[in-house]
């Protein structure tokens, strides 16, 4: 449809807003591009976009990361950079924005052996949460748990499509709820139902997360993209993005093969006839069966030369002759398919900051008399240690205390020493205040020195979470510490 006849089937339809009931307004659809367009350089004669994804620059550089890795499949490229969508309406904080964070993994396979990945028995027991489409009736969807081993298509339930994809659906269960502290209770996979799905998509998960304010959210897409990119990019482009998968042993195989005539192809393309030969002689072994086809259905065939840009160009039968017979071949080239967790940092941190964050009712100190006021409302960040940005909060018990106030700094300094960071509170407040300051931005320890040790040879270790104390030795902080950050 045009945009007239579009806007004439949504008024014939009645079609109103979702949530408000809104009517559709007598102005015309316009086209609406989810990128933003700018210039690069001087003048606006050179359009550009921002990338709505950090994906493709992976794709253009394929033939490099290729080599780098030694021409060797699979390979699994990283990349973390900032997206930008033009969103119709950023909402939600920071869960509908402009300019965002991505983190990219494109994992290239051989797609007819992505089905065995060699270290899927790493996650291969895990137990998810997972809600297919598969047990989605018209209305609502099942929810199931599951170990991965038993989801996977190959074994059975149809759910998960290969190894690979159910590989890194482990390792992303594994980082949001090992790494980023997200509440194993509220995470799911989520399926998408056929029509959801991109066009270039063999199957596609969402990690999604449930928070209070908006329900479940998703924050990691984990698709099967086949092997649609590498494959528009070089049609686009004419570069040769494929790979060489060697066979286990050799084999005997019936090829097609093209011989250029350049005797013939000298008088009808003078100085070209040499990219036309060279270019006949390298074709495919699909193209070359269409050469084929064409010079036997017409008596000639147009070719589409790369070179120089030549483009189309006719080709008849007595300028190259085509051959079948059976050839020695110690492997082939493919197009790779491509496995993509695609991480979203910024809805990750939200959802990260929400379920670390509690409250908890502690005795008011400043009126313990008074019962009526006793109970005290605090604030707890639980960030798993590895994840803090601050590891140790640093007390003297009494801050006029110069034998305290210099052992706090003495333990500040070999804690920054071995590389755990610290900040040392030496305010007037009382000791529970500042412990609550750290508990409020996330500090999981606390060492607090007091006078209960005379010779000050040991010192109180605090946990956050529990607030229990233990009393640990001052030579065995550094070792003690790196093991309950590293958890």
């Amino acid at each position: 449809m045009n945009a007239d006849e579009l806007h004439a089937a949504l008024c014939r339809f009645e079609a109103v807003s979702p949530t408000t009931g809104n009517r559709i307004s007598d102005e015309r659809p316009i086209p609406f591009n989810l990128m933003f367009q700018t210039t690069v350089g001087p003048s606006k004669s050179a359009p550009a976009f921002m990338r709505p994804e950090t994906a493709q620059g992976i794709f253009v550089n394929f033939e490099d990361l290729l080599y780098y890795n030694g021409n060797k499949l699979p390979l699994g490229v990283a990349q973390v950079g900032t997206a930008y969508r033009n969103e119709i309406s950023p909402r939600a904080g920071l869960l509908r924005v402009r300019e965002f964070t991505l983190a990219e993994i494109e994992y290239f396979v051989d797609g007819e052996t992505s089905n065995g990945n060699p270290r899927f028995a790493d996650v291969a027991d895990l137990t998810l949460r997972l809600r297919p489409r598969k047990n989605a009736d018209t209305n609502a969807r099942k929810e199931i748990e599951t170990p991965l081993v038993d989801a996977l298509e190959k074994n059975g339930n149809g759910i998960i499509t290969n190894e690979t994809l159910a590989y890194f659906m482990g390792r992303t269960w594994l980082f949001l709820t090992a790494v980023a502290g997200i509440d194993p209770k509220r995470l799911r996979f989520r399926q998408h139902s056929e029509d959801e799905m991109a066009h270039y998509a063999n199957d596609c998960w969402d990690a999604e997360v449930f928070t209070s304010s908006h329900g479940w959210i998703e924050c990691v897409g984990l698709a099967d993209r086949s092997a649609y990119d590498l494959t528009a990019h070089g049609r686009a482009t004419g570069a040769d993005l494929s790979a060489f998968v060697p066979y286990p042993e050799l084999r005997s195989e019936s090829r097609i093969t093209v011989r250029a005539n350049r005797k013939a192809l000298g008088p009808r393309f003078k100085r070209d006839a040499e990219k036309v030969a060279k270019h006949l002689e390298q074709l495919s072994e699909i193209d070359a069966k269409d050469f084929k086809r064409n010079l036997s259905d017409h008596g000639y065939a147009s070719v589409h030369v790369k070179e120089e840009c030549m483009g189309e160009v006719e080709v008849t039968a007595d300028m190259a002759e085509v051959k079948e017979g059976q050839v020695k071949v110690t492997g082939r080239n493919i197009i790779p398919g491509v496995i993509e967790p695609s991480f979203g940092i910024n809805r990750i941190m939200y959802c990260l900051l929400e379920h670390a964050y509690f409250e908890r009712q502690t005795e008011n100190e400043e009126n313990k008399e008074d019962k009526a006021s006793s109970a005290v409302t605090r604030s707890v960040l639980r960030l798993p240690p590895r994840l803090a940005p601050v590891h140790v909060g640093v007390f003297p018990l009494i801050t006029k205390d110069e034998r305290q106030k210099e052992l706090a700094r003495r333990l500040s300094d070999m804690l920054t020493d071995a590389d755990i960071s610290n900040v040392i509170d030496t305010t007037g407040a009382s000791i529970g205040k500042r412990y609550a300051r750290t508990d409020e931005i996330g500090i999981p320890f606390a060492l607090t020195v007091d006078s209960a040790d005379p010779t000050y040879e040991t010192i109180t270790l605090r946990y956050r979470d529990t607030m229990a104390q233990i009393r640990i030795s001052v030579c065995s902080v550094v070792d003690t510490l790196r093991e309950k950050i590293s958890e």
